[in-house]
């Protein structure tokens, strides 16, 4: 006998596996555009009019901390902090101390709240860097290649695969704050929720562990999810 081929199954509610405490997250921020590699290159060649593009990006960093207090005029109660959050992540720049560095590149990620346009970041970051070039005399130039672009995600609390993980964990269902791939899901029509075992303040970081008992429980969870909302072929 051959092999067997199967038409693929659609996700219609699908949960996305991470480091929650078995808590089930229905509603989060999504990571907005990763502004990677985003380079501060001075133009003057004469030294006494010159600042390196370390000092030039520190400028920068403050009109990101402006952009974040600007938005924050659009909130979410049921987040902590309730407003959209900027990190800047990576800084790279300069070759050694006694020399001016002619590029700096840094990575800048925000994450928004539901309904927010995820653009709006975008353009408020394009007018500072259009302000810190104005004011430099037009002595540095910045640049920005941004990664992706999302919504964030929202699934309703009342939905019955979030109702069937309260029941089976324990646990309410809440927010979170950092980024999955359930917007992607979601865009695609799914109905899904993050529900993992797990941590999420010892993920990405030495030491990073899951529970094997926690592990062993959530397969046992998700397995009696796959029977219910699946069921035979």
């Amino acid at each position: 006998m051959g092999p067997e081929f199967r038409a693929p199954a659609k996700a219609d509610r699908p949960t996305v596996g991470d480091s929650d405490g078995r808590q089930v997250s229905t509603q989060i921020p999504f990571i907005g555009p990763r502004e990677r590699d985003t380079p501060f290159k001075p133009r003057s060649a004469r030294r006494a009019e010159r600042r390196g593009a370390v000092s030039r990006r520190a400028q920068f960093l403050a009109e990101v901390e402006r952009i974040e207090k600007e938005m924050r005029d659009e909130r979410d109660a049921l987040f902590d902090p309730p407003w959209t959050t900027f990190n800047v992540g990576l800084i790279h720049g300069g070759k050694a101390r006694n020399i001016l560095a002619g590029e700096c590149t840094f990575s800048l990620e925000w994450r928004p709240i539901p309904g927010q346009d995820p653009e709006r970041a975008l353009r408020l970051f394009d007018a500072a860097a259009e302000e810190v070039a104005r004011r430099s005399g037009r002595g540095v130039k910045v640049t920005r290649t941004p990664m992706r672009l999302d919504d964030a995600a929202v699934t309703r609390a009342d939905a019955p695969l979030v109702q069937f993980l309260e029941a089976e964990s324990g646990a309410r269902a809440r927010t979170i704050p950092f980024g999955t791939e359930l917007p992607e899901l979601i865009a695609l029509g799914a109905e899904g929720c993050v529900f993992g075992p797990g941590d999420i303040r010892v993920a990405h970081r030495t030491g990073e562990h899951v529970p094997i008992e926690e592990l062993e429980r959530c397969g046992g969870i998700l397995e009696r999810a796959v029977l219910r909302f699946c069921g035979e072929a």
